[in-house]
């Protein structure tokens, strides 16, 4: 379902991001994606977006080959699919460490059709152990600082699964999510939550969409929309968006964080540079108000000399 709707939604999306050339521009990583997109959209790969290179950049291994220039529709190579099952066991071990872990609350949805590995009747994914920590995070951040977490905000949330499990945790109960994101992972994230039921609405002028009914709400917002709607959000999250991006598009985004004046970020990235481009997360250019309350090595940290860290920071 959606399919017809997602591909004319990313059009219109192209569409709108070239009458605002200047407010804000992609990464010189990212620029692959836009040709890929622009060839490979279509309602065959749109179903199948989480075993074709639309999901690059979302997804990792074991949940996609480590080769993946072309779609692996028939699933992931023997070899590669024995290895990813030992790096699952590992990722489960270390976040039963953590909290006693219930299989059920780790099942990925099939919305996709993801690689996937059967644990009773749950499907497990690397990226639904780490969402499944990543919620657990920001409840305990939630109770830790007494905080309402009625709106959150997230820039680069890849196809919105990290905004479905925070939306629909009983304990979190947030009103109105807000996800921004490139154009490319924007239509997947419209087409991901869609077929999930979430109610989701695409922000592409300054109308205020927050008031227009009752109903919990996850808003999908282009870059170039950033600075000019307004939304109240009680914490920011980025996981491992930052990393890539530029210190221009660092600038544009902490700009316009400070601009809502949100209370608290939540950040994961690595704190080391891969490409030349790349900003260390310590150096981020954070708005003067905002001091760092905590920060640790990331839970799920594999990559070494690449570490990553985990920060909260807070706007006093």
């Amino acid at each position: 379902m959606y399919e017809k709707e997602t591909i004319s939604l990313y059009y219109l999306l192209k569409e709108e991001g070239r009458k605002n050339p200047d407010s804000w521009k992609y990464s010189p990583i990212e620029q692959w994606k836009v040709d890929y997109f622009g060839e490979n959209l279509n309602e065959s790969n749109l179903s199948n977006f989480r075993r074709t290179p639309l999901s690059s950049g979302t997804i990792s291994f074991p949940d996609a080959p480590t080769q993946r220039e072309k779609p692996w529709l028939s699933g992931i190579p023997l070899r590669q699919k024995m290895s990813g099952i030992i790096y699952i066991i590992k990722k489960l071990h270390k976040l039963n460490s953590y909290k006693r872990i219930k299989f059920t609350e780790l099942t990925d949805n099939l919305i996709g059709n993801p690689c996937y590995y059967r644990a009773a009747k749950a499907y497990l994914t690397e990226l639904s152990i780490r969402n499944y920590y990543y919620c657990e995070a920001v409840n305990r951040i939630k109770n830790s600082e007494s905080l309402d977490m009625a709106n959150i905000f997230e820039i680069g949330g890849g196809f919105g699964s990290l905004a479905l499990k925070l939306m629909t945790s009983s304990s979190l109960n947030i009103k109105n999510y807000y996800l921004l994101d490139l154009p490319e992972n924007l239509a997947l994230s419209f087409y991901y939550l869609k077929n999930n039921g979430c109610h989701t609405e695409v922000v592409l002028s300054e109308k205020n969409y927050e008031r227009s009914n009752g109903i919990n709400k996850v808003f999908l917002l282009p870059p170039w929309m950033l600075q000019t709607y307004d939304f109240s959000a009680d914490l920011f999250i980025n996981i491992l968006s930052f990393q890539h991006m530029t210190l221009g598009n660092l600038n544009f985004y902490f700009n316009n964080i400070e601009r809502l004046k949100i209370a608290y970020l939540y950040l994961m990235n690595r704190n080391s540079k891969k490409d030349e481009t790349d900003v260390e997360i310590l150096k981020y250019p954070f708005p003067k108000p905002y001091k760092l309350i905590s920060s640790k090595e990331a839970f799920f940290n594999e990559s070494s000399p690449r570490k990553y860290l985990e920060c909260l920071f807070k706007r006093c």
